[in-house]
């Protein structure tokens, strides 16, 4: 199970020296929806200093041809959500295929995909 936190929780504990009681209290949290994390194996907490975006691109990625081809993506770009990644990397993959034309991939280009089916499904 991974546990995240809000920006603000995150921002507010993110130069505590020791980090153990902010996992227990963010464990303790998760507890009160789901009893069985009460009494974890393990656990473990970890800083991630820059986790959240703070100003998203509006575009789905950055992509450049000269002088050398480069593609950018995440979720940075078009949002600042897991959403936004994969939207963020389909936009990326069309942007290859296009590069590529039928150098290299010929007819196996990278269908669209449909993330709602994706995660319905899941």
């Amino acid at each position: 199970m991974v546990l995240h936190s809000s920006a603000e929780f995150a921002v507010k504990f993110l130069e505590t020296e020791d980090l153990q009681p902010i996992a227990k209290h963010l464990l303790d949290c998760a507890a009160h929806l789901l009893p069985w994390l009460s009494q974890p194996e393990m656990m473990q907490i970890h800083r991630w200093r820059y986790a959240f975006v703070r100003r998203a691109c509006p575009d789905l990625t950055l992509f450049a041809t000269d002088p050398l081809p480069i593609a950018c993506c995440g979720d940075w770009c078009g949002g600042a959500n897991v959403e936004a990644a994969l939207r963020s990397g389909d936009a990326t993959a069309a942007e290859i295929n296009k590069l590529l034309g039928d150098r290299g991939l010929g007819d196996r280009t990278v269908p669209p995909l449909d993330f709602a089916a994706i995660l319905a499904e899941s």
